[in-house]
């Protein structure tokens, strides 16, 4: 079950864990959009609550603010990005779809080593990579269109930039596999990447699935104790 928990704090990262661990919590969970927090504050403090609970931690993205929809049926995709099982990721996805009335589909996404190129740093890395620019794909005919003017919008964003020019994510024909699933599935799940791939916010390809989804994402952080990286 969950449970809400409100207090004031001078270290909100550090004390989430302690909570966390006082009250041997299974999962945190964070929120990613309509905060009053600056962007760079509420991406610094992600980071450190990633760093120091001891449980799962699951952030919730919601780019458009449209939330969960809240009638039955439907799917939660949980995007495995790796060889390795995603144990407590999986878990959230099946909560998630018991609690909705739906039912949980798993595919696979892409890998979290997918660099190419350069754009500007200043730019969301996921940005680039949810355009699936250059990958040979053959997306729907709605999708395509969506992908096609992520292309232009990104496009205009970088000849806009004049920054120092660094690696970008491009997660190919998997990538743009889960946002078709995303066009139509209530949720999407994706275990958080290593925090020094290359990614401003969650790691690969969960910063690119959490750009792009237009569905809401929940990106988890695996406990410490279940073997993810901190």
């Amino acid at each position: 079950h969950a449970r809400a928990v409100s207090f004031l704090s001078h270290d909100i990262a550090c004390d989430l864990a302690t909570v966390a661990a006082t009250q041997r919590c299974d999962l945190l969970l964070l929120g990613w959009h309509r905060s009053s927090l600056a962007a760079e504050t509420l991406q610094r403090l992600v980071h450190r609550v990633f760093a120091q609970a001891p449980c799962a931690v699951a952030v919730f993205v919601d780019r458009r603010g449209d939330g969960l929809a809240t009638t039955p049926g439907g799917a939660v995709v949980m995007a495995r990005t790796g060889d390795d099982e995603e144990p407590e990721a999986d878990a959230t996805a099946r909560a998630l779809a018991e609690g909705m009335g739906g039912r949980t589909r798993f595919i696979a996404g892409p890998p979290s080593d997918l660099f190419t190129g350069a754009a500007p740093a200043g730019l969301p890395r996921a940005s680039l990579a949810g355009a699936g620019a250059g990958t040979g794909a053959r997306p729907s005919a709605r999708t395509g269109s969506r992908l096609s003017s992520r292309v232009t919008r990104v496009t205009r964003t970088l000849l806009a930039l004049d920054e120092p020019a660094g690696p970008a994510y491009d997660g190919g024909e998997a990538l743009e596999r889960v946002l078709r699933e995303a066009e139509t599935a209530r949720a999407v799940v994706v275990a958080a990447g290593a925090m020094d791939a290359g990614a401003a916010e969650f790691g690969q390809p969960a910063t690119a699935i959490a750009a792009a989804s237009p569905c809401p994402v929940f990106v988890v952080r695996p406990s410490p104790r279940a073997g993810g990286a901190a």
